[in-house]
């Protein structure tokens, strides 16, 4: 088994936490249309996560304007105690 193997499926229940919140918990206006988690790196002891995320514009050609890249990350900032609290579970 390799160095990060813990930390890559820890990665991934997450990510899979964070997906299924987006999908049923969730209910901010902010996150309209596609958002996606795209990646989840755990440090080596678990301490930290760093979450990548994806939002897809209206149309797939139209790319996402800086002020939507803000307003989804304020929704994720206020969403943060939920987030963690589920991933504590």
């Amino acid at each position: 088994m390799g160095k990060g193997y813990r930390s890559g499926r820890l990665g991934e229940e997450i990510r899979r936490i964070i997906s299924e919140l987006l999908l049923r918990e969730i209910k901010d206006p902010r996150l309209s249309g596609i958002v996606s988690i795209s990646a989840v790196e755990v440090t080596e002891d678990g301490s930290y996560a760093t979450v990548y995320i994806t939002k897809m514009g209206s149309n797939a050609s139209e790319e996402t304007s800086a002020e939507e890249k803000e307003d989804v990350l304020a929704a994720f900032k206020s969403a943060r105690g939920l987030i963690r609290k589920e991933i504590g579970k």
